[in-house]
């Protein structure tokens, strides 16, 4: 199940478990008939059978009830001063759950347990969900929502590693944060489709940006051996690339068919500029070593017709 998947389930577990607990309320409020006992009882009752109990205090309020309101459903519901309901214990063939609730009857916390896995909903004064936390056969996952129902940030495990990730108000990812055995990756994505990619592995590290196509066009990367910098058309063809190592640097530009035009390497003996037909052989180099400087022609052939010195 994919982590979309998962918290439109718990969205969904959530509604569900909110219209239970005003299921219960207006049950109890429609109940009649309920039990009151006192200290005043003198001799223990080995069994006491009823449909609802109720609890009041000094003032005669109801403060405590316990009944079976709905479907043979146990249901146990704490009242205020006021008479406002703030708490709910109930169990149905769906689970238990645990409802706190506000001054104005609105589910605030939603407590859950099914098949699937325990559930804490966390939901603003129009009831709606603003963060979810629930563990399941896929892992912990937590998410936090804005007043539209949009799912704006994620954390959750996968099977992959632990995964952070960032919506838009479109409900679009603009940023993720993962893991895996390789290392931990960034990604950033624009409304426009642009991107970027920041990785880092036990041996080399690299940052991708994309086009809105999301075609790698910039990569620049890192390895035990050094840094690489390459430029890439919009048919992801390397264009231009950049390299150093510990030995020598050099420049290469490529053609529309990936071919090498031309390149400028430098090392501790010598520097030179290469310049290549579009069947990749070298047609002229220019170039300087430890002693003299030099120039070479070559033909279509690969073979020098003239050089100096």
């Amino acid at each position: 199940m994919t982590t979309e998947q998962r918290i439109e389930k718990l969205e969904l577990e959530l509604n569900a478990a909110k219209c239970r607990t005003r299921w219960i309320l207006a049950a109890f409020c429609l109940t009649a008939g309920g039990l009151l006992f006192s200290c005043a009882i003198s001799k223990p009752t080995d069994e006491i059978r009823a449909r609802k109990f109720t609890v009041i205090d000094d003032q005669g309020r109801e403060r405590i009830t316990l009944g079976m309101p709905k479907d043979n459903a146990p249901a146990l519901m704490l009242y205020d001063e006021n008479g406002k309901p703030r708490a709910t214990l109930a169990t149905d063939k769906d689970g238990p759950m645990l409802g706190l609730l506000d001054g104005n009857d609105h589910v605030r916390v939603a407590l859950l347990a099914n098949r699937d896995g325990p559930r804490l909903g966390l939901l603003d004064e129009n009831g709606k969900p603003r963060a979810t936390l629930a563990t399941d056969k896929d892992g912990p996952m937590l998410g936090l929502l804005d007043e539209n129902d949009h799912v704006q940030v994620v954390l959750a495990t996968t099977q992959d590693g632990p995964k952070l990730r960032l919506d838009d108000a479109n409900k679009k990812a603009c940023a993720m944060l993962t893991t895996s055995m390789t290392g931990p990756t960034l990604f950033l994505l624009a409304e426009s489709g642009r991107g970027a990619t920041l990785s880092a592995a036990h041996d080399a590290s690299s940052l991708a940006l994309s086009d809105e196509n999301n075609k790698p066009r910039v990569t620049l990367a890192t390895t035990r051996s050094g840094p690489t910098l390459t430029l890439n058309d919009e048919n992801e063809n390397n264009r231009i690339r950049l390299s150093i190592d510990t030995k020598r640097a050099e420049l290469a530009l490529a053609d529309e068919n990936g071919k090498i035009r031309a390149s400028l390497i430098t090392d501790d003996d010598r520097m030179g500029l290469a310049l290549a037909d579009e069947n990749g052989k070298t047609r002229a180099a220019l170039g300087s070593n430890k002693s003299d400087p030099f120039l070479v022609l070559n033909d279509k052939n690969g073979k020098t017709f003239w050089s100096t010195p």
